[in-house]
């Protein structure tokens, strides 16, 4: 077994047929079945049902061709490194980073990053949760600190980074008392951060209710809150004076939230020197 053939059975699984894979590779039909079969016998498994025009996985070749994947793209992924090793540090690094995140927990690293890298050029954006993803995969960006749990897609890699601790407030001026009733609490505003729909009550501290505002960030949620124009979650690092001087008290009624924070790339792109001294850094920040 051989890389050239498993490339081999990439191909045919994408092409549909022995032919349309040699003009792919620029190799003889003949050469791209003598491959196939020698690696059948030597696997002693069929990989591909050879009844029909267009050539289709077996059960055993569907598998198979998983585990092909995976290891065509560890090497591509290997290669594409070791091309990075001999250019030095990238000249920019992209990341994304949630804007509930606490900036301060990776202060140290960006200075850090600056001694040691300061020929490069860092571009920090600050997004919703839900927009990484794509610019990930895109190659917009080369790293996003992102909501952990919005991360369903197999080709990103994750290590944790943070997690924020959320707590839901309102001024007093707004609620007598932190154990206002449900039914009471569904007769207030409550401010979200982002885009609101009906289906989304239930989910994400979205309450019952018909009054919702939305903002576009945190700074304005929290001054919509000590102003008593509405009620809502925010992140407890950002609101620690207003609830000791009891500007906002907390809302017993609803629950206290997470919000586990990890560092994502694509399993596909290189590691070059800076991206893996952020990514090394991250894993060794204590929790």
């Amino acid at each position: 077994m051989n890389l050239d053939q498993l490339q081999i059975i990439e191909i045919i699984n994408e092409t549909g047929s022995l032919t349309s894979a040699a003009k792919k590779l620029l190799r003889s039909p003949s050469a791209i079945s003598l491959n196939l079969k020698n690696l059948e016998e030597e696997w002693q498994v069929k990989i591909f049902d050879r009844s029909q025009y267009r050539l289709k996985l077996t059960r055993e070749g569907e598998e198979v061709l998983n585990r092909v994947k995976s290891i065509l793209s560890e090497t591509r992924s290997l290669e594409e490194y070791i091309k990075t090793l001999g250019n030095g540090p990238e000249a920019a690094i992209r990341i994304s980073i949630d804007k509930i995140f606490p900036f301060q927990r990776i202060e140290s690293l960006i200075k850090d990053l600056k001694f040691k890298f300061p020929e490069t050029h860092l571009y920090i954006t600050v997004e919703s949760k839900l927009t990484p993803f794509e610019k990930l995969h895109s190659k917009e960006i080369d790293l996003a600190i992102t909501f952990e749990r919005d991360v369903k897609d197999p080709t990103l890699e994750t290590i944790p980074v943070y997690t924020v601790n959320m707590l839901p407030v309102a001024s007093p001026t707004l609620i007598k008392s932190s154990n206002i009733k449900a039914k009471e609490l569904e007769t207030k505003t409550q401010i979200i951060v982002g885009e609101y729909k009906k289906e989304d009550i239930g989910k994400a501290g979205i309450q019952a209710g018909e009054s919702k505002w939305s903002v576009t960030d945190l700074a304005t949620k929290k001054r919509l809150l000590t102003q008593g124009l509405g009620y809502g979650y925010m992140p407890l690092y950002l609101i620690e004076e207003e609830l000791e001087s009891g500007e906002l008290i907390e809302i017993k009624i609803m629950r206290k939230g997470k919000a586990p924070f990890c560092l994502a790339k694509n399993k596909n792109t290189p590691m070059g020197p800076v991206k893996s001294f952020i990514w090394d850094s991250i894993k060794s920040i204590k929790q």
